[in-house]
């Protein structure tokens, strides 16, 4: 039946010629993210935007095997009064506390001037450790 043979692939020695399905890339089975598993590992729900978003290509949130540890990138939002919202960005190794973190920007160092000034109603609110 000519039908039945027109609808096969024809194979030439070890290669075939594939059709445009099997062409697609598969997604890898078993791989799992090192982020992923060490946010699980400490108990940390992690949710990711979807491969190809914007917020996931700016998350730089990542597992390093040197040194066992994960460094996260976080976004604070300071909400002022009058509605002005300011966000810094910046990135904690999982042992730093959001304390530390947070007088990186609200107290007096050299490297934190221009943040600081634009920040002054926050610099003087009480803060817990």
């Amino acid at each position: 039946d000519q039908s039945n043979q027109s609808s096969k692939i024809p194979s030439i020695g070890l290669l075939s010629m594939s059709s445009p399905e099997s062409s697609r890339p598969r997604p890898s089975k078993g791989k799992v993210d090192p982020l992923k598993r060490q946010a699980e590992a400490q108990e940390v729900n992690l949710l990711r935007m979807p491969p190809g978003m914007e917020r996931r290509k700016l998350n730089t949130s990542r597992y390093s095997k040197k040194s066992d540890s994960i460094t996260w990138k976080v976004e604070l939002m300071f909400h002022s009064a009058d509605g002005h919202v300011l966000k810094l960005e910046s990135e904690m190794v999982e042992s730093a506390s959001l304390s530390g973190e947070l007088s990186k920007h609200l107290d007096v160092h050299q490297n934190n001037r221009s943040f600081r000034s634009q920040l002054k109603e926050f610099v003087s609110a009480p803060r817990e450790s």
